[in-house]
């Protein structure tokens, strides 16, 4: 049991990496070079009325590979800003993890 917690457990003087923020959104726009607009819609209750509010946000997210098209869903992973406005990189390095394919 102890060998196996040793295995398992990062090497000294490397730092685990915390779980960073997913969203989940869809393409809006592609029409940079490697960059892509995502809308990120949520829902929430409005603490007064408490009626579901759907609220959108619009993010900026680097693809690498341009494969990305209007109407895809697509998640985003949190990274460090690769620009002044987008802050958001695809799950894998090679591109993005696309979930649906939208109208063609």
């Amino acid at each position: 049991m102890a060998n196996e917690a040793a295995a398992t457990a990062a090497p000294e003087g490397v730092r685990e990496r915390g779980a960073r923020q997913e969203l989940v959104g869809v393409v809006t726009s592609a029409k940079m070079d490697k960059t892509i607009v995502v809308k990120v819609t949520r829902t929430a209750q409005h603490p007064l009325y408490r009626r579901v509010v759907r609220s959108a946000k619009k993010y900026y997210a680097h693809d690498e590979t341009r494969e990305a098209r209007i109407g895809d869903t697509v998640r985003l992973v949190a990274t460090r800003p690769m620009s002044a406005q987008g802050n958001s990189g695809p799950v894998e390095p090679g591109g993005l993890s696309r979930l649906s394919r939208g109208p063609q």
